[in-house]
């Protein structure tokens, strides 16, 4: 009885999940591949930036081929107010294995400087309220096997079983020519207690680096861009091109020590969609992909238009 016990694969996966839930909930954020759509996610200095409007989308599936996939959908609304000010909405929904799932809604201000004609800063901040669930019942502990009987012991006492809520700050610094761009976000400022384990874990501080370029020739445009993300012990960097020619957009990338990444999208003045593969390889041997669609609209609101925009 105690051999069918573990060979019973949905306690085994289950006890492997409790431990990736419990680390990823005190490591990393989720990342999209694609940025266009994302930007006041990744950078809140990136609010107001648009040209007047914009509502954009972005949807991510992260390993489906596993039963325990990765799931994030983030909603961004931005515009921009005139005199170099922005404002924005976000809302961010990750369900990690159906297991932990975590929401955001967030409001966002940038205050746009221009340092010379051709050359701009933004500052952003953001603040936001969380709310973390989490599953019991789909994950199984150490104290609750039974030698003879299998899992039969209830949970331990020491869990927290209501939601998680609480409130967390972003600030971002950009700064962008006609040719150039870096930028620097700090998030997860107020480090909040996420942990459901009873414990004092605070959410590490997360640092992010994004340096771009533009490059034209005749009708294309390339744009190389780079990405690095620094939080607790984890890292990682991501190296890219998008290469435009009049409304198609073609990106290919990599990140490091994770795999890589394509993708293709239309852009027409006021409308653009996308989709992004990415393929990882681990080192156990197994290949897993991830999907990412974007869509995205803007047009003049408010008859508010920065003619100093954000245009890479």
């Amino acid at each position: 009885m105690m051999f069918n016990c573990f060979t019973d694969m949905n306690k085994v996966y289950f006890l492997l999940i409790s431990l990736a839930v419990y680390t990823s909930s005190i490591a990393q954020d989720p990342v999209f591949n694609q940025t266009d759509n994302s930007r006041n996610y990744l950078n809140p200095a990136y609010i107001g930036t648009e040209k007047s409007f914009s509502a954009d989308i972005n949807y991510r599936n992260q390993w489906p081929e596993l039963t325990g996939n990765y799931k994030t959908l983030a909603v961004q609304l931005n515009q921009y107010l005139g005199k170099g000010n922005g404002v924005s909405i976000h809302f961010v929904n990750d369900n990690a294995a159906n297991t932990l799932k975590k929401t955001e809604i967030g409001l966002g201000y940038a205050k746009q400087f221009s340092i010379a004609s051709k050359h701009h800063v933004s500052v952003g901040t953001q603040i936001y309220y969380f709310q973390k669930i989490m599953d019991w019942d789909k994950l199984t502990f150490g104290n609750m096997i039974d030698p003879r009987r299998g899992f039969v012991y209830p949970g331990s006492d020491s869990l927290i079983y209501e939601p998680i809520t609480g409130v967390d700050f972003n600030i971002g610094l950009l700064y962008y020519n006609k040719y150039f761009f870096v930028g620097y976000v700090t998030k997860h400022i107020a480090q909040p207690n996420e942990s459901f384990f009873g414990n004092n874990v605070r959410l590490p501080i997360r640092h992010g680096i994004q340096i771009g370029g533009k490059i034209k020739w005749n009708d294309i445009t390339f744009i190389p861009s780079f990405r690095l993300f620094q939080q607790a012990t984890f890292q990682t960097m991501f190296a890219s091109l998008k290469v435009k020619f009049d409304f198609i957009e073609i990106d290919a990338g990599y990140q490091f020590k994770n795999g890589v990444y394509g993708g293709l999208g239309y852009s027409s003045g006021h409308f653009n969609v996308g989709y992004n593969y990415t393929l990882s390889t681990s080192k156990l041997g197994y290949s897993a992909s991830t999907h990412e669609i974007r869509m995205g609209c803007d047009f003049t609101l408010f008859k508010k238009e920065n003619e100093h925009f954000f245009d890479f």
